[in-house]
Formats: structure tokens, C-alpha cells, sequence
């Protein structure tokens, strides 16, 4: 097993992300557009997913600046850990994508689940700095 594909395995076994509950601005939104259906549920939805990636680019530079740039040696493993999270993130909670049509809660999680997975990461980059950047 390559050292990327390892990495993969470890990150997917322990960042399987439980979809509890949302973000107050997502509540906020779909009770405002008093969303009933997985139309009504995506324009929030998307939001926050828009959101959380805003933040992590935020925190992305903030983490390759305190490893001194992604020229030296810890910035280059950081990218390669970057590379090997964002596919992992494009492939988690895909499985909300295959569950039944006209299923609400799926749709509802798997913005739960897309967000937590970005906020997570957000997370352990901010680790690096010791102020969890959240």
C-alpha cells in the first residue's frame, strides 16, 4: 500500500463524521425558506458548505505560513497531506448521494456531513498553531 494511500485509509477510518445537527445559520436559513424538500434544502445547504470552505482556505494559509511556506520541508508534507485530505473529502459522505429518493433526512445530512468534514479539517490545521482557528 503506497504511503498516500495509507494516509487515505487512516483519514476515512477516523474522520467518519456523525450528522447530528447543522450550524445555527443553515437552522436559521431553512426555517426562514420553510424548507420541505431536498430543493427547498439545497440553496442552504450550499451555503454552508460555501461557507466552511471559505474558512478553510483561511486556515490553510495560516497553517502552510507557520511551517514556513510550502518550499520548505514540513510545508511540503503539509501539502501532500492537503492533496491526500481533498480527495478523501471528495469522496466522504457520498453515501447520502446513493440512499433513496424522497428521503429528506439524507439531503439534510449530507450537508451535516460535508460541512463537518471541512470544519474538522479546519480544526487540525489549526492545531498546528495551537489555536484551533474554529
Amino acid at each position: 500500500m503506497t504511503r498516500y494511500a495509507s494516509l487515505f485509509a487512516v483519514i476515512l477510518l477516523a474522520a467518519t463524521p456523525l450528522p447530528a445537527s447543522a450550524d445555527a445559520i443553515f437552522d436559521r436559513c431553512n426555517a426562514a425558506t420553510k424548507a420541505v424538500t431536498d430543493s427547498d434544502l439545497a440553496p442552504c445547504g450550499s451555503a454552508w458548505v460555501a461557507r466552511e470552505e471559505v474558512r478553510l482556505k483561511l486556515a490553510w494559509k495560516r497553517a502552510l505560513d507557520e511551517v514556513d511556506g510550502a518550499g520548505s520541508e514540513q510545508g511540503k508534507a503539509l501539502l501532500d497531506e492537503q492533496r491526500a485530505w481533498i480527495a478523501f473529502k471528495e469522496k466522504a459522505c457520498r453515501r447520502y448521494d446513493v440512499m433513496s429518493a424522497g428521503t429528506l433526512g439524507r439531503f439534510h445530512d449530507a450537508y451535516v456531513c460535508r460541512a463537518q468534514i471541512i470544519g474538522d479539517r479546519i480544526n487540525e490545521l489549526g492545531s498546528l498553531r495551537g489555536d484551533g482557528l474554529s
